[in-house]
């Protein structure tokens, strides 16, 4: 995926965060991202396409992080690392930004 594409991404669950889905209008999301309204349609059909998308690339990002965690993890027991799982999670409350 390339950086503009996740700079659309990134804006649109800003202002979703912000101001909820239906308040934010494509033209909102095109100013906070930078581009231009050709851009999202280039890389977008909708708003619900992006975000189908933008839930996709979440998803995807956690399942890199947690294989990374995964592999890296070499001590203790599938106990002890769901605790430390759990633990990172809240510490950093899910805060994407």
């Amino acid at each position: 995926m390339n950086q503009k594409k996740i700079n659309v991404i990134l804006a649109a669950h800003k202002l979703f965060k912000d101001k909820g889905y239906i308040e934010t209008s494509i033209l909102d999301i095109v100013k906070e991202s930078n581009t231009s309204r050709g851009t999202f349609y280039n890389y977008f059909s909708s708003k619900a396409e992006l975000l189908v998308e933008m839930n996709q690339y979440f998803e995807d990002l956690l399942n890199q992080e947690r294989t990374l965690f995964t592999i890296n993890y070499q001590q203790g027991d599938s106990v002890q690392l769901l605790r430390e799982i759990l633990y990172l999670t809240k510490k950093e409350n899910w805060k994407i930004n």
